[in-house]
This record gives C-alpha cells, sequence and structure tokens, in this order.
C-alpha cells in the first residue's frame, strides 16, 4: 500500500470518531492496529478500509461495551453485534434498576432527615438454589419480580437495607435439590 493513501492518525481521527488518543490506547492494547507505522518517528497511519471498524469501535464504546466484548466482536462476524448489544442492553437496564433503588433510598433519608435507616430485628436470609441455566433462572426472577440481577454475585437482591427484609437469591449451576432451604447468614445486611 502506497504511503500516500493512508491517512494520519488525525485524519483518521475525524473520519472514525475516535480520538487520536483513544486510537493509540486502542494500538497499543492491541484492539485496533494501525496500517502502517513509522519505524522512526512512531508515527501511525491507516488506510481507508479500516474506518469503517473504526467506526463500530466507537458506536460500541459510546454505549459503554467493554473493550474484551469488543475484542471478541471483532474477531468475529458482523451478526454478533445484535445478541452482544441485546445482552448489554439487560445489563445496563438492571443497573438503572439498582440506581433507581439507590434514589429510593436517597429520597427516604432526605425526607426522614436520617442517614441511617432504623435496625431491622427480622435477619435477612440467603437463599441458594440449584439450577440448570442461572441465566433463564436470573431472567425469569428479574421479570417477574421487577428486581435486579446482580451478575458479579450471580443473585437478586429483594428488599434493601432499610426495608422492613432483604433476601439474596443466589443460583449455581446444578440440577436442582429438593427441599430448597433459605438459611439466615450473617452475609447479607
Amino acid at each position: 500500500m502506497d504511503d500516500k493513501e493512508l491517512l494520519n492518525i488525525g485524519a483518521f481521527a475525524l473520519l472514525s470518531g475516535l480520538s487520536i488518543a483513544a486510537l493509540r490506547h486502542y494500538d497499543e492494547i492491541g484492539l485496533f492496529k494501525p496500517a502502517r507505522v513509522d519505524p522512526d518517528s512512531g508515527y501511525r497511519q491507516y488506510a481507508h478500509d479500516q474506518v469503517e471498524q473504526a467506526r463500530l469501535i466507537c458506536g460500541l464504546r459510546a454505549v459503554d461495551l467493554p473493550i474484551e466484548e469488543i475484542r471478541v466482536l471483532l474477531a468475529g462476524s458482523r451478526e454478533l453485534v445484535p445478541p452482544a448489544l441485546d445482552a448489554h442492553r439487560e445489563r445496563l437496564v438492571a443497573q438503572v434498576r439498582e440506581l433507581s433503588q439507590r434514589v429510593v433510598a436517597v429520597d427516604e433519608f432526605i425526607e426522614k432527615g436520617e442517614l441511617m435507616p432504623e435496625l431491622q430485628t427480622v435477619r435477612p436470609a440467603q437463599i441458594r438454589i440449584g439450577v440448570t441455566d442461572v441465566r433463564a433462572a436470573a431472567s425469569f426472577y428479574t421479570k417477574a419480580f421487577d428486581v435486579v440481577f446482580n451478575e458479579a454475585i450471580d443473585s437478586i437482591i429483594v428488599g434493601n437495607d432499610h426495608s422492613a427484609w432483604f433476601c439474596s437469591l443466589s443460583w449455581v449451576n446444578q440440577p436442582p435439590t429438593w427441599p430448597a432451604v433459605a438459611t439466615p447468614t450473617s452475609d447479607c445486611r
């Protein structure tokens, strides 16, 4: 490829929507490599046919899709993008629900003039349920009870620290065993 056909990093940044700093960072982490790097100056140059992929990266980062998920999408076909965005949307909706619960808690604290909720006499419970499909179970409970699924702990939280009761419902990938047992724990608040 002739150097005259290549774009310098500034021109490519304008065409792609990615900042110069982002292009440098994506090169450093191996997400998006320039077509050529001058061995003497280190200047990066990009080909016109790289613009589409750079715009895809820009759009996916604009909706806060994690870089590692973008890396997987770039290695695969374009058909992987819609399902990945669906999954990301579900995570964002869960975050919105969780933040909404926090806003309610803040409003209650403001209304009551207290920074700490009253201590509850009810003990919290953590329930672990064996299921063959954690995602399907999480989807069912979040839709049925309008609760938030926390992927970090594979659990949903029912109630909150300042409600009359609080429960954590967790799943493990294993066939269900009966009877399911709720056990009080000190891990829940």
